[in-house]
């Protein structure tokens, strides 16, 4: 065996574009698609300015255990910070002129459809027209790339209503906002395509096929910068390839100048065999949970008792503090709804407001609120606005607290932990049977496990009250 032979071999292993992904259905589609991008990439070349579809000469595809399919880092490879990891033309990114410009069969009037079909809707409706074409779709490669379900993103869960019910109300609310979104615009697409809604949500292959369009347009598109200044929802094939971690830093360009290609530069160090990530932003579990369909548990950039957080509302507190049971540290419920209401009338809080917690950590409005509410007496409103003024920092800002004593500091004590205590009965509820019916869906243990640490978040409020 001579050195040659070795040095071939060496490359053969790490050409990253051609390396099996553990599975031969998946390397066909995977080898399939980087065809379709590079020829597409030679038929829109013009003169010698032309896009050019590239990745790091260090990554592969394969399927890993707790992510599934990615991009890995090849054996006796270092990917090192400012590394190019993909450059997408922006020719093979979909967008909604790439919908409106090269779709004249999709039964949809570009010019009014401009303001009453969302960029994410039309996409939604191009795919789905388009997916119906099999083979004959020039974008068939693509789609044969993509996932073959989309079963983990909750709103779409049949029973989503029935287990909501189990839920605490702020994650009932987030996920039924989540719903009728999807249902409104699965009402306008078929309305657009001509096809009929069924209202009592058969299972039905018109529905299947839109949830998987949706789904995928949702899952996967990234925000691409157009000539006008604006922002618009596009799809880059095989950046899917590419998960989501919180430690993941990366840098994001649109190179109209040489390239035309949509570039994705690493931040980070990688090492031989190790995954390679980019980030969908600083987002944490529960909205991961909702909009994708996952949750990063074991990420240590984003430890769910360090960076999640609880949502609760003004008037959730408002009915909390206002309650018999846990008013009895405050004279009366007149004071507390009067000085709510000075609160309101100087634009420090308002009804519609959502405070959020951390772990060990209240939301600081939230937790001046509280102090101010622990006050033994009020004077005017320019006292009161004296105080916020001091909590905000002074004119220095910086965000400062009120100073309490000792009785005034057990009181709003017992205010926190009795908005905790409201809390935490929300996560005491049973919810076994309306998860059994998720079946083997990877979202049930997702969802038992956001529960949990959510759960786990609350609890940690009350060693320290």
């Amino acid at each position: 065996m001579g050195r040659t032979y070795r040095r071939r071999r060496r490359r053969r292993r790490c050409r990253p574009l051609t390396a099996t992904i553990n599975t031969g259905d998946d390397h066909q589609k995977i080898r399939s698609l980087i065809g379709w991008l590079r020829n597409k990439d030679r038929r829109l070349a013009v003169g010698r300015q032309r896009s050019k579809f590239m990745s790091s000469a260090k990554l592969r595809p394969h399927r890993f255990a707790s992510t599934g399919r990615g991009l890995q880092c090849c054996r006796r490879q270092h990917i090192g910070a400012g590394q190019l990891l993909l450059a997408i033309p922006i020719q093979s990114m979909i967008t909604r002129n790439t919908v409106l410009d090269d779709s004249p069969d999709l039964p949809i009037d570009g010019r009014r459809r401009r303001t009453e079909l969302s960029d994410v809707e039309l996409l939604t409706a191009w795919i789905y027209w388009e997916r119906q074409k099999a083979e004959a779709s020039h974008w068939s490669d693509y789609f044969q790339s993509l996932p073959d379900r989309f079963d983990e993103l909750p709103y779409m869960w049949p029973n989503v209503q029935d287990i909501c019910r189990s839920l605490p109300v702020s994650l009932a609310t987030e996920l039924m906002a989540a719903r009728n979104t999807y249902r409104r615009s699965m009402a306008k697409v078929f309305d657009e395509l001509g096809l009929c809604l069924l209202d009592n949500n058969d299972d039905n292959d018109e529905q299947r096929l839109f949830n998987w369009s949706f789904g995928a347009v949702n899952t996967r598109c990234v925000y691409l910068d157009t000539d006008d200044c604006s922002r618009s929802c596009a799809l880059a094939p095989f950046l899917d390839l590419l998960n989501h971690s919180a430690t993941a830093k990366v840098t994001v360009t649109v190179n109209r100048d040489n390239n035309q290609s949509y570039e994705i530069y690493t931040d980070c160090h990688y090492r031989p065999y190790d995954e390679v990530f980019i980030s969908y932003g600083n987002h944490d579990n529960r909205f991961l949970f909702i909009n994708y369909g996952f949750c990063c548990f074991g990420d240590t950039g984003n430890n769910s008792l360090a960076n999640d957080s609880i949502p609760v509302s003004y008037r959730q507190v408002r009915d909390v503090l206002l309650d018999n049971n846990s008013n009895n540290n405050i004279s009366d419920r007149q004071q507390v709804m009067s000085r709510l209401k000075t609160l309101l009338r100087l634009d420090f809080c308002n009804e519609r407001q959502v405070y959020w917690l951390q772990s060990q950590s209240f939301d600081w409005r939230l937790d001046i609120i509280l102090r101010l509410l622990s006050l033994n007496s009020w004077s005017n409103d320019t006292t009161v606005k004296q105080w916020i003024y001091n909590a905000d920092g002074g004119a220095g800002g910086g965000g400062g607290s009120v100073e309490l004593d000792i009785d005034e500091d057990i009181v709003y004590r017992r205010l926190k932990r009795s908005i905790v205590d409201s809390l935490i009965s929300e996560y005491d509820i049973n919810v076994t049977n309306e998860w059994s019916l998720l079946g083997d869906n990877r979202g049930n243990d997702c969802l038992k496990q956001l529960l949990s640490n959510e759960f786990a978040i609350l609890s940690a409020f009350l060693t320290d009250l």
